[in-house]
This record gives structure tokens, C-alpha cells and sequence, in this order.
């Protein structure tokens, strides 16, 4: 018989690592508690508030997404309009802006009250790091009601899902709605709650794509008053 170091050699050879790995990270023991949104906030939109139980949740990550074949998603259209609703409300909002594409005329005609707004204007080769390390800091200062953090021309599926992991930690601990404009899903398990946009005639179709802890079916026509995206 083969002496222990042997044998506990030739077991570990015939483990199945990446299966092991695979079971580790979903035992109740290991893996990370996923938190639970603090509440809801309105979007401003009846119909949205409606299908979404209240609004966007709090403490939580939302993808806003283009839906499939979309010419025009209206993500931005609908970000805006959650803005101006939280703004009138007296809350603080902060907006990173990775590519710069935010007009404050079009969020003043949108009855945003732009005091309230935090407009971060990333710039240069590492922008989207600097979005990045942005969005982190306006959530560990907490007393913002939204953040809004405009990944679509930024490649925002290769960002580590890590960051992922640390902002939905974060945003646990308070009360913001973290919502995140992009072309697809990208935050994986970390997000609460996926949304698919298509624009078309001056109103924005919205399918709930993800919901956690609830059926991800339904959807919402969204009228919109200033058309922005």
C-alpha cells in the first residue's frame, strides 16, 4: 500500500477542481449573503411604480438595458426621469457621466432641480475607472437617493465582477438606489433588478427581465415628456 502522501496525492489528482470550486461557492456556509433592498423609491412613472411594487429598490443595484433589437433604448430617458422625481422630492442625486454625454439643459426641461444633482465628468483613457472609483466613493458617503452610473459606451461587461460584489455589500449598509445604464446585463447575481428599454414614439416599453425574489415577467409604457435617449 502506498504511504499516506501518496495516496492523499493521488485523490487530490482525481478531484475534480473546478467542480469542487463550483460547489464551494454556493454552500450556504461560504457564499456571501446577497442583501436584501431596503425599500422602494419612486420612479416618477406611475405605471413603472406600479409594475415594480413601489419603484426602484433601495439599497440595491438596477440595470437599466437596451431591450433586444432595440434602435433606441430610452434607458437615459427613463434615469432622467427618476432624477427629476427624486429631486423634487428634496433628495440628493449624483450622476456619473463616464463619455460625457449628459446635457444639463435637457435635465432642467425635464424639471430636474439641478442643485441637487452631483454631475461627475470622468475624462481621458481611464475614464471608466474613474467612474468606477466614483460611484464607490458617493456610496460609502451614503445620504444620496440615486445614483446613476452611465456605463454604455464604456464596456461596462468587462468590469470584475468583484466591484460588483463590493458595491452590492456597500449599498446594503444604506438607503441609495444604485441604477446602471449599459447595453446588456452585467452585474450578474449582484443586481436586484433588471430592466429591458425600448423607445418608440415618445413613450419607453419597460420588461422586467430579473427580478430577485419575485417572478421577472411584466412590463410598463413609459410616456415620456422630454425625449432624451
Amino acid at each position: 500500500m502506498p504511504p499516506p502522501r501518496e495516496q492523499a496525492a493521488a485523490a487530490l489528482a482525481a478531484t475534480d477542481v473546478s467542480g469542487t470550486l463550483a460547489w464551494l461557492r454556493e454552500h450556504p456556509s461560504i457564499k456571501a449573503p446577497l442583501h436584501r433592498p431596503r425599500g422602494t423609491t419612486s420612479t416618477g412613472f406611475t405605471a413603472l411604480d406600479e409594475l415594480l411594487d413601489g419603484g426602484l429598490p433601495t439599497g440595491a443595484i438596477t440595470e437599466l438595458v437596451a431591450g433586444v433589437g432595440a434602435a433606441s433604448a430610452g434607458r437615459t430617458s427613463l434615469a432622467v426621469g427618476a432624477v427629476s422625481a427624486a429631486t423634487r422630492r428634496g433628495e440628493l442625486v449624483a450622476w456619473v457621466d463616464t463619455d460625457d454625454s449628459l446635457d444639463p439643459r435637457g435635465l432642467a426641461a425635464a424639471g430636474v432641480v439641478l442643485d441637487q444633482v452631483l454631475w461627475i465628468r470622468p475624462s481621458g483613457r481611464d475614464a471608466r475607472k474613474q467612474a468606477l472609483q466614483a460611484a464607490d466613493l458617493v456610496v460609502s458617503a451614503g445620504g444620496f437617493g440615486l445614483l446613476v452610473l452611465d456605463l454604455v459606451g464604456a464596456g461596462a461587461s468587462r468590469v470584475p465582477e468583484a466591484t460588483w460584489v463590493r458595491f452590492a455589500h456597500r449599498l446594503g449598509a444604506g438607503r441609495t438606489a444604485f441604477v446602471v445604464l449599459a447595453s446588456d446585463g452585467f452585474a450578474g447575481t449582484q443586481a436586484h433588478l433588471r430592466l429591458a428599454c425600448r423607445q418608440r414614439r415618445g413613450e419607453v416599453e419597460v420588461a422586467v427581465t430579473k427580478r430577485r425574489g419575485g417572478s421577472p415577467s411584466g412590463g410598463a409604457r413609459v410616456r415620456l415628456a422630454v425625449p432624451v435617449d
